[in-house]
């Protein structure tokens, strides 16, 4: 793959050229088709190109990498002839995810000519470029990792509702949620930043494989560095907002070298030993994916700072709690055109494997009144404008109505900067979820169409050097190729919003409720529990010797019957299980599952008994849910036990005692009265229910609204 890749060249001008072409002549949006019999296989599809002379396949294991180049693709596996509009790949696995680069060599119809800094230059060919992770019937994930949320001090009393609102639905959503505070910082400051990274290095190294992801909530200190201009503006040019600073757990960060004064901004300006960093490019690879939000200084809004944190937590939840439930199409809404990086081919390639080619709006308003998945914008900007997009003062009155998107034009790529047009579209109403700077350099957003973080889109983008490729030339002075990108690995790319997002967040797995286990003669574990409700597709149970896992999942394909029999279980062995709910997801990607949080099982020994050995641990439920007046309570005991029920603050404080006494084994209901004495007088908000029997200890959420 090296062969036309020879000399790197790093455009960071807008440079002169005749091309009129758009990011989709760089590009190669795909679609996949999975089939099962008569053999297992995965189609990519894409539209006939006029100008191919060649494709090239190439396909890897998505979990190997070589950033700096296309080692990792190895040699192509299919060369393909001109008019070719698809490729079936035969050697796959069910259960297995591939991922595939096409490469398609292209000529003009005239002879065109591009200005790569050192006068014009005649183009022979180019390069359009389709990726894709593609996949049938891939395992659901059971466990998603580490996030860290950490909070601005100062808000975090004010939106207590919706952060832990936020929490629960990442619980579901497999996640281990850790929320802290860090100080708030208006300004630029050193110190604060140091604090931050503090907190972030301290969870890491509690156990450096769980944390995956990282969410700044508010005004968390900003760091800078390097000495940059990725839009082309010299007055621009100095150290912009890096927050990948905190994600880089292994690199080395500098402030004795870059002595750079000239940019308008003064955030921007960066002088030895002033806490703004040296760096311009990653040494190190990322592995934590960080996003912010952050709506500082964005009094173009009537919305107090709050209020718009409230609102986008609230899209948030509205998001995962399927309430808002997009199309799978996209829009590109592309005010750029002719440039020769061809700025709209990240959502051309991008888009085509999340939602199919065929529902990508090429001609769209980014303001579209459709509630959509994707949207990308790009225009002449200022940090509070977008040309052909809109301004700051358009994102505080309008509604946008896509969830995940990209922006791309001058200055507003430093985020930073009051009433910045990007941190606009996050705060603004609608559903938009994510946004960030995309072009220079291009991100790649073919992942998520098997299930992937928009997070890991960030790891990739703030990783990728070579080995995925943008716009390539071959001219009569660069016979051998050259790559058109700028700054790639730089530390200005960030993501605006919630890193752990997926986009099928909106369709939310309910667990099972209740978990049995009964154990025959022979030693069988028969598995039985009840259905959690919702839209799934069946059930997957897991069994470990520990109840810290590993699980191991038992049936080969999901079951949707309501018992399993374990003939494996031996006499004597400790064991654990799980039951998840499962559903299969079919995206232009292909196919995969998905699964609920689980229902666990106490561990057991394996014996003979023909008696039920272990009903779940007590389970806690409460109705109606936000309460005014009155609650119902219900709780379930596997066995007789003393129990204490109590309602709680969020920091564990007993408000009063519900009961306190002596319990048979099964179900009992209680009515809470929020009128009564010792419990009228308590505020609106956000309270815990907690149930403490002999062997264990069971809390919830408890919204009550007055």
């Amino acid at each position: 793959m090296q062969y036309f890749i020879t000399h790197l060249f790093l455009i960071l001008l807008v440079c002169s050229t005749v091309i009129a072409e758009d990011g989709r002549a760089y590009s190669i949006p795909l679609k996949v088709l999975t089939s099962i019999t008569p053999q297992p296989s995965i189609k990519l599809v894409w539209t006939e190109d006029p100008t191919a002379k060649k494709y090239s396949v190439f396909r890897k294991d998505p979990s190997e990498n070589s950033w700096f180049d296309q080692t990792a693709w190895g040699k192509e596996i299919a060369v393909l002839q001109s008019n070719a509009n698809s490729y079936t790949d035969n050697e796959v696995e069910i259960g297995k995810e591939y991922e595939y680069q096409i490469i398609r060599t292209s000529e003009y119809a005239k002879i065109t000519t591009i200005n790569l800094g050192n006068g014009n230059d005649t183009i022979t060919q180019y390069l359009g470029l389709g990726y894709a992770v593609a996949g049938i019937d891939i395992p659901p994930i059971q466990y998603r990792g580490k996030v860290l949320i950490i909070v601005d001090s100062t808000i975090a009393d004010s939106l207590a509702l919706e952060i832990e609102r936020l929490k629960q639905d990442l619980i579901k959503e497999l996640w281990n949620v850790v929320i802290t505070q860090a100080p708030r910082t208006p300004v630029f400051n050193s110190s604060s930043i140091d604090i931050v990274k503090t907190i972030i290095k301290v969870e890491y190294d509690k156990n450096p494989d769980d944390l995956k992801s990282i969410l700044l909530l508010g005004r968390i200190a900003v760091p800078y560095s390097g000495d940059v201009y990725p839009d082309g503006h010299p007055d621009h040019k100095g150290a912009w907002p890096a927050d990948v600073f905190y994600a880089d757990i292994d690199g080395t960060w500098t402030d004795d070298n870059v002595n750079s004064v000239t940019a308008t901004r003064k955030e921007n300006k960066n002088e030895p030993n002033d806490g703004k960093f040296d760096q311009s490019e990653l040494i190190s690879d990322i592995r934590i994916a960080l996003g912010r939000v952050d709506f500082y200084q964005m009094n173009a809004f009537p919305e107090s700072e709050i209020q718009l944190l409230k609102r986008y937590l609230d899209k948030n939840h509205r998001f995962r709690s399927g309430q808002t439930q997009p199309k799978y199409a996209a829009i590109i809404d592309d005010n750029f055109k002719a440039y020769g990086e061809g700025f709209s081919g990240t959502p051309y390639r991008g888009f085509g494997p999340l939602c199919g080619p065929e529902n990508i709006n090429g001609s769209g308003d980014f303001f579209t009144t459709d509630t959509i998945m994707f949207a990308y914008g790009c225009g002449a900007g200022s940090y509070s404008s977008c040309s052909g997009i809109g301004a700051t003062a358009d994102f505080a009155t309008k509604s946008v109505n896509s969830v995940f998107t990209m922006l791309f034009g001058s200055y507003f790529g430093d985020w930073d900067s009051e009433n910045n047009v990007m941190r606009a579209s996050l705060a603004s109403k609608g559903s938009l979820l994510t946004t960030c700077w995309s072009a220079r350099p291009h991100w790649f957003f073919h992942p998520m169409g098997l299930g992937r973080t928009v997070g890991d889109i960030l790891i990739t983008a703030q990783n990728n050097n070579q080995q995925y490729l943008t716009s390539v030339f071959s001219t009569k002075k660069y016979k051998d190729g050259i790559i058109y990108q700028v700054d790639p690995r730089g530390t200005h790319i960030s993501l605006l919003g919630d890193p752990t997002l997926r986009m099928t967040s909106n369709q939310p797995l309910l667990a099972p409720d209740i978990i049995q286990l009964s154990e025959s003669s022979d030693n069988a574990i028969t598995v039985q529990w009840s259905e959690g409700g919702g839209k799934y597709d069946g059930y997957c149970v897991y069994k470990s010797s520990s109840i810290d896992g590993p699980f191991n999942q038992l049936n080969s394909a999901p079951i949707t019957n309501l018992t399993y029999i374990d003939k494996s279980a031996k006499k004597g062995e400790k064991a654990v299980y799980q039951v998840r709910t499962v559903a299969l997801r079919t995206t232009a990607s292909g196919t995969y599952y998905e699964s609920s949080s689980p229902v666990t099982a106490q561990p057991i020994t394996v014996k003979v008994n023909d008696q039920p050995i272990f009903v779940h641990a007590p389970q806690l439920k409460a109705m109606p849910q936000p309460a005014t007046s009155f609650a119902e309570i219900h709780i379930s005991l596997p066995t007789s036990s003393f129990v204490n029920l109590e309602l709680c603050s969020m920091q564990g404080n007993i408000i009063i005692t519900i009961q306190n006494g002596s319990f048979e084994a099964g179900e009992h209901g209680f009515v809470l009265n929020l009128q009564e004495a010792g419990l009228s007088n308590i505020s609106s908000g956000m309270y815990m229910l907690r149930l403490k029997t002999h062997t264990s200890t069971v809390s919830m959420p408890f919204h009550i609204v007055r």
